[in-house]
């Protein structure tokens, strides 16, 4: 059927008079978004991308991601009630810190290793002694991970690359607030000393790609996150080729990040998360973590992690985003984020190389200005109302007060932001 006989077509400029029209005395210009990593202009008739794109899940015929959750295992027994709590509710894919050799069996008893996804993260002086531990599980879903590079920007220490398999923990990149294009440049840094340190240990570049995974943090800016996720991609696979990789796809852990996270109305938390969700999930993430809405708070309620979990269910299960793969492809708008972010992201990746190493450039305070200048300008934009939290500077519930509890690993969130205005 021909819609044309049904449709009068409208030319670009007949759009830009009705545009103008319904401005009511406005202009176009008035539409440009001043953003984080630009100008954006959002009136596009047509848009014809200048890097190509990488199309997610290439393997699956659908969009279907795992569920995630993290858990904390310094109580191995506790743990293990929580965990096998969330696999009954509809997690698929765990995620478990603070494990020791000792405790791990007792925290994994119960749970069907063999085809729930176990990410277990670890530090150098207990790689070898879980490793070994784990060969008794003899299970593929299983793998053993750190994240060095991050948590040595955390504490301050020295960075030491043990182990065979890496994890880019971009989320703590999300967490301390930087903007979209620092945060790509920081895990494409980060990913590149990890590839390097493989390969220098005798791992075949396809190999060394293979054995490093991406953490990636999903704020609330709904349009610019699906776009940092293709950004991302595409300039990792861009690097990884030209060392001769040739499986060099992203495979994407997605977290709600932290950041915009508050503890002033908090179940507009919930809004949040499922706005992250909604962008990790159309981006293409092969696994996502909603963080609960009393995340931040010392005293948990009882239905956090049940509804964070919850929040993925329905979109997978109710809203269906778990069955049109790459939904975003074609939007001229998104396009035009994702070219802007993989400019500016290789152009900061390529400051921190002049550097010599993402520790180089830590310790020579480019990556301190960078977090420094980034949270200032949110500092600005939050005290001028220009970033609104709904809650926290805008539209108050009066019955709410300011606490001082905020995780201390973050040098800002939404909550600290409030407590700055206020003081």
């Amino acid at each position: 059927m021909d819609f044309n006989q049904f449709f009068k077509g409208s030319s670009e400029q007949e759009w830009k008079e009705k545009i103008i029209k319904d401005l009511k005395g406005g202009s176009l210009d008035d539409l440009i978004w001043q953003s984080e990593i630009g100008p954006i202009d959002p009136i596009l008739f047509t848009y014809e991308n200048k890097y190509g794109r990488v199309v997610p899940k290439p393997d699956q015929a659908d969009n279907s991601w795992e569920i995630a959750a993290s858990f904390d295992c310094s109580n191995p027994i506790q743990a293990n009630k929580e965990i096998l709590k969330a696999l009954e509710g509809g997690v698929n894919h765990i995620r478990l810190h603070h494990c020791s050799p000792a405790d791990i069996k007792t925290v994994l008893e119960g749970v069907m290793v063999d085809i729930i996804k176990t990410t277990i993260f670890t530090n150098e002086a207990n790689f070898e002694d879980l490793s070994s531990v784990l060969t008794a599980f003899d299970a593929e879903s299983i793998t053993i991970t750190a994240s060095p590079i991050a948590e040595g920007l955390r504490t301050g220490s020295q960075t030491n690359l043990i182990g065979d398999h890496f994890t880019v923990n971009g989320a703590y990149l999300a967490d301390l607030g930087l903007n979209l294009d620092h945060q790509v440049g920081m895990m494409l840094a980060m990913g590149h000393e990890y590839f390097l340190k493989l390969v220098e240990g005798g791992q075949s570049a396809d190999l060394a790609a293979q054995h490093i995974a991406f953490e990636i943090g999903i704020g609330i800016s709904y349009f610019p996150e699906i776009a940092k996720i293709g950004a991302f991609r595409l300039l990792w696979k861009t690097l990884m080729n030209e060392y001769g990789a040739s499986n060099a796809y992203a495979t994407l852990h997605a977290r709600t990040s932290n950041f915009y996270y508050a503890n002033l109305d908090i179940n507009n938390n919930q809004l949040r998360g499922t706005t992250a969700a909604m962008a990790a999930s159309i981006a293409g993430a092969e696994s996502i973590e909603v963080l609960p809405y009393d995340h931040n708070l010392s005293e948990k309620f009882s239905d956090g992690l049940r509804l964070a979990k919850n929040i993925q269910l329905l979109l997978q299960e109710e809203s269906y985003f778990n069955q049109v793969k790459d939904a975003a492809a074609g939007s001229y708008y998104i396009e035009q984020l994702t070219d802007l972010l993989i400019e500016r992201g290789w152009s900061y990746f390529q400051e921190i190389d002049k550097q010599g190493s993402f520790q180089n450039a830590k310790e020579n305070g480019l990556i301190a200005a960078t977090i420094k200048a980034d949270i200032d300008l949110k500092k600005k934009d939050f005290n001028a109302g220009e970033l609104k939290l709904v809650g926290v500077n805008f539209q108050l519930n009066s019955a709410d007060k300011i606490t001082e509890e905020a995780p201390s690993e973050n040098i800002m969130n939404a909550n600290r932001l409030a407590q700055l205005k206020a003081h």
